[in-house]
C-alpha cells in the first residue's frame, strides 16, 4: 500500500543497507521548498566529448528555482507569455530547473541527470513526481531533448555516479556518439517535449544475457507535418493510418498533456505540468502520465540502484532560444512497496504473484494491473474475474515452465503479456475483451489464449497461439527480423526472435479504415493485406528447406493444425485463406456468413477453414454450394498468372477451373464446421445435398448444361 506523503522536505525510515551505502527508505519525498536539496541530490552531466574551451559537460541544475519568477512561450504565438502555474502535487512553487546541450559553443549529444544521495531501492517501489517539460519553438517543429526518468544500476565512472543511457561517456574524453545504439546502465523511460521527434517515447534498458528486448521498446516512430492524421479520432475509433505502426499501441499519446492541445502535434507533454510516474513490481515496471500508462518494460532480473531524473537531447543541435528549452521537476515522491504475498489476490491489491506450483483456486473479482506467474508452474483458477482496466495491465510468465490462468480474465485496458523464455508459456483459457483495447506479446515464449478481440495487437517476438471461431481487430502488426537483414521485406523468412501468430484453427478478421496515407494524400487505402500477406508467405515459405516439406510452422503467421503440418498437407481438405472482404462479395455492415460478427468491405480476412469454403465463415453450406453452382465450368487458367486463385469463386484446388473436381470436394464437406476440436458435420445437410444442388442450379443464372450433368457423375460417385 502506497505511504502517505508528508509536507517536509525529506522523510525517511531506515530499514537495510544496499551497495555503496545506500539506504533504503521507506518514503521518501523532495519539494525543493528550503533551498537545502542541492546537499540531498547529486548532480551529474556528460557529453559525447567536453567542449575544450570550457571543460565542462553540458548540463546544468537549478535546485530552488522559483518558477512563479518566469513565463513560457506558448505555441505558435511567439509573443504570448504565460505563467507556468503551480505543480499539481503539492504546495509551494519551488523546483529543480535542469537544462541539457545549451551552453557550448558546439553542439553535442548530451545527458545530465539527478540522483538522491542517499536512497538506494531494490525490489518493488514506486515514484512520482511533477514535471514541466518546455521547449524553445513555438511552432515545435521536433525538439530533440528528452526527459528520462528511471532506475540506475550504480555504475560509477570516476568517483562520481553513471548516468543511465550512454555509460561510456567518462568526463573530459572523447567517445563514441550515444545516440540511436546506446546502450544503458539500468533502464529509463524518455519523453520528448512537443511530440514532433523521432521516437517521441522510448524505453532505454539494460540488455540482459538472452534478454530479445530491443533498447527501444514500443516507441512510436517519426511524427511529421503539422496536420498529422492520428491513427485514434477524438473519440477514441481507430481510423487506420498505418504509416507509423508503433504509434498505434499507446492510445494515450493523444491526450497526455492539455496545455499542449493547441500546439501543431498531438500527444507531446511540452509546456503543462505533468504527473510522471515510475512502478516497479516484480519483473513489470510501468511509466506513466497523467496517470496513463506509456510504456511497460519487463525486466527478469529486476534492476536495483538509485532512481535518476534528468534530461537527454539525442542529437547535436542546440535550441533556438536556449533560456525557454529546459525540464522542470517538483514533488518527487518515493514508496517502496512490500513484495506481494504468493498466491494471494484481495480486492485491495493492484499486484499479485503466483509461485506456488500446482492449482491456486481464488474466487471472488479483482482489479489489477499486475500478474506474474514465475518458479514453479502454476495454474490460477476460482470464479470472479480478474479486470484489468482503468489504463493499463501487464502479465509476466517465468521460470522455464508452464502457466495457466484459468480463472477468468477481463481485459478492459491497454494490456502487454510477457512471457521469457522459449521454454516458458502462459494459457489464458478464458479471456474476454472490452471495447478499445490495445495488446502487446514479447518475450520469447508463447501465449496461448482463447479468443484476441483488441482494438490493436502487435506481436513483437515469441508466439501468439488463438483458439478457434473468429477474433476481430483493427490492426495486427508484427515485429519481425528477416532472416537475410539485406532482404528486408515481408516476404522475406524471418529468425527466431520474430513475432509469431499461430491462427491455430481460427480466423483473424483485421477491420481497418479506409482512411487517408497522411494529410492531403486524398483517400489513399491502408488495408495492411499486402504486409499481412507477407507474413502468411514467411511463415509458410521458412520451412520449405526443412526436407521440402510444405508446412505452415515458420515465423509470422503459420497454423499448428495437424491437417497442414509434414506428410498431411497435400491430401487435407483444409487451407489457410487471406483476402480482403470486398474481394469475396462483403459490402459494409455485412456478417461474417454464419458466425454472427459484424464486418465491413475494409475487413482482411485471415484465417484456417475448408478449401471449399467461399465466404470464409469456416463452414461448407449453402451459399457455397450456390455460388459454385454460379460460377460452374468457369475456365480463368490462362489469366491465373496475374488474377492469382479465386478460390471464392467455387475453384478449391486452384486449378483455374471451377468443375467437377471442385464439387466434389464441396459435396464430401457438406454440412461441416471447424470446431476446436477437428470438423464437426451435420448429417441432415449432408443428406439434403443432392437436393440443395437443384436448388442452387435453379437460383443460379442460367445454369450450364455441364452443371446439371455434374449431379449425374457426383451420383455415380456417391453409389460406389
Amino acid at each position: 500500500m502506497r505511504k502517505s506523503c508528508l509536507s517536509v522536505a525529506i522523510l525517511f525510515a531506515a530499514t537495510s543497507v544496499v551497495a555503496q551505502g545506500q539506504t533504503v527508505l521507506s518514503t521518501f519525498t523532495e519539494n525543493f521548498e528550503d533551498g537545502l536539496a542541492v546537499s540531498r541530490w547529486d548532480f551529474v552531466a556528460r557529453e559525447t566529448l567536453v567542449d575544450p574551451a570550457s571543460a565542462t559537460p553540458d548540463g546544468s541544475i537549478n535546485f530552488a528555482f522559483d518558477y512563479t519568477s518566469t513565463t513560457f512561450t506558448n505555441y505558435g504565438n511567439a509573443n504570448s507569455q504565460d505563467p507556468i502555474g503551480a505543480a499539481p502535487s503539492g504546495a509551494g512553487f519551488k523546483g529543480a530547473l535542469m537544462h541539457v546541450n545549451d551552453n557550448d559553443a558546439t553542439a553535442r549529444i548530451a545527458q545530465a541527470g539527478m540522483l538522491p544521495k542517499t536512497v538506494g531501492i531494490t525490489g518493488d517501489y514506486r515514484m512520482t513526481l511533477d514535471m514541466f517539460a518546455n521547449n524553445s519553438d513555438p511552432a515545435a517543429s521536433g525538439s530533440s531533448e528528452f526527459a528520462l526518468i528511471g532506475l540506475n544500476a550504480d555504475a560509477v565512472v570516476g568517483s562520481v555516479p553513471n548516468l543511465i543511457v550512454g555509460d561510456n561517456l567518462p568526463a573530459g574524453a572523447a567517445t563514441p556518439a550515444i545516440a540511436a545504439n546506446a546502450t544503458a546502465v539500468g533502464y529509463a523511460f524518455a519523453s520528448s517535449t512537443e511530440g514532433g521527434f523521432a521516437g517521441d517515447y522510448r524505453v532505454y534498458a539494460r540488455k540482459l544475457p538472452g534478454d530479445d528486448a530491443p533498447r527501444f521498446q514500443k516507441r512510436n516512430a517519426s511524427w511529421t507535418g503539422t496536420t498529422r492524421v492520428p491513427l485514434f479520432d477524438s473519440g477514441g475509433n481507430y481510423q487506420g493510418v498505418e504509416t507509423n505502426p508503433e504509434e498505434a499501441f499507446n492510445p494515450y499519446y493523444y491526450d497526455l498533456s492539455p496545455g499542449n492541445k493547441n500546439g501543431p502535434f498531438l500527444g507531446g507533454v511540452g509546456k503543462s505540468w505533468v504527473q510522471v510516474g515510475v512502478q516497479q513490481r516484480g519483473s513489470i515496471v510501468t511509466y506513466t502520465l497523467n496517470g496513463k500508462i506509456i510504456n511497460t518494460l519487463f525486466v527478469p532480473t529486476p534492476v536495483g540502484g538509485r532512481v535518476q531524473i534528468g534530461a537527454y537531447d539525442a542529437a547535436s543541435s542546440v535550441p533556438a532560444n536556449t533560456a525557454e528549452s529546459y525540464f522542470l521537476f517538483d514533488n518527487v515522491k518515493i514508496d517502496t512497496l512490500g513484495p506481494a504475498a504468493p498466491n494471494t489476490i484481495s480486492a485491495s491489491d493492484d499486484f499479485a504473484r503466483m509461485n506456488a506450483g500446482g492449482t491456486v483456486t481464488i474466487n471472488g473479482a479483482a482489479s489489477l494491473t499486475g500478474l506474474q506467474f514465475d518458479t514453479a508452474a502454476t495454474t490460477l483458477d476460482g470464479t470472479g474475474a480478474i479486470t484489468f482496466g482503468g489504463s493499463n495491465g501487464a502479465i509476466y510468465a517465468g521460470g522455464g515452465v508452464s502457466h495457466v490462468l484459468s480463472k477468468p480474465l477481463t481485459i478492459n485496458a491497454a494490456t502487454a503479456i510477457y512471457v521469457d523464455t522459449p521454454t516458458d508459456k502462459l494459457t489464458i483459457s478464458n479471456a474476454t475483451w472490452g471495447p478499445g483495447v490495445v495488446f502487446n506479446k514479447e518475450g520469447q515464449g508463447t501465449l496461448e489464449i482463447n479468443r484476441l478481440n483488441a482494438k490493436a495487437a502487435e506481436i513483437i517476438s515469441g508466439k501468439v497461439k488463438l483458439g478457434t471461431g473468429v477474433n476481430k481487430l483493427n490492426l495486427l502488426y508484427f515485429e519481425y527480423q528477416p532472416a537475410d537483414p539485406t532482404a528486408g521485406n515481408e516476404y522475406s523468412p524471418a529468425t527466431v526472435n520474430s513475432g509469431v501468430l499461430d491462427i491455430n484453427r481460427s480466423i483473424v478478421a483485421v477491420d481497418y479504415t479506409n482512411a487517408p496515407l497522411a494529410a492531403g494524400a486524398g483517400t489513399t487505402p491502408q488495408s495492411p493485406f499486402v504486409r499481412l500477406q507477407g507474413r502468411v508467405f514467411a511463415g509458410f515459405r521458412a520451412d520449405l528447406a526443412n526436407g521440402g516439406i510444405p508446412r505452415w510452422d515458420g515465423a509470422g503467421i503459420i497454423t499448428s493444425s495437424p491437417d497442414l503440418l509434414g506428410a498431411n498437407f497435400a491430401t487435407s481438405t483444409m487451407t489457410i485463406r487471406i483476402t480482403e472482404a470486398s474481394t469475396i462479395g462483403y459490402a459494409d455492415g455485412a456478417t461474417l456468413g454464419n458466425t454472427g460478427v459484424a464486418i465491413d468491405a475494409t475487413t482482411v480476412l485471415l484465417g484456417y477453414t475448408f478449401k471449399a469454403d467461399t465466404n470464409m465463415d469456416q463452414s461448407i453450406t449453402f451459399d457455397d454450394l450456390l455460388k459454385l453452382a454460379q460460377n460452374y465450368g468457369l475456365d480463368y487458367t490462362g489469366n491465373i498468372g496475374t488474377t492469382g486463385v479465386q478460390w471464392w469463386l467455387g475453384d478449391s484446388n486452384g486449378d483455374g477451373l471451377v468443375n467437377f473436381d471442385d464439387l466434389l470436394a464441396l459435396a464430401q464437406a457438406y454440412g461441416s464446421t471447424v470446431s476446436l476440436i477437428g470438423v464437426n458435420t451435420d448429417m441432415s445437410m449432408h443428406n439434403s445435398f443432392e437436393s440443395d444442388w437443384q436448388l442452387a442450379l435453379s437460383i443460379a443464372p442460367e445454369p450450364t448444361s455441364l452443371a446439371a450433368l455434374a449431379m449425374g457423375g457426383l451420383l455415380i460417385r456417391r453409389r460406389r
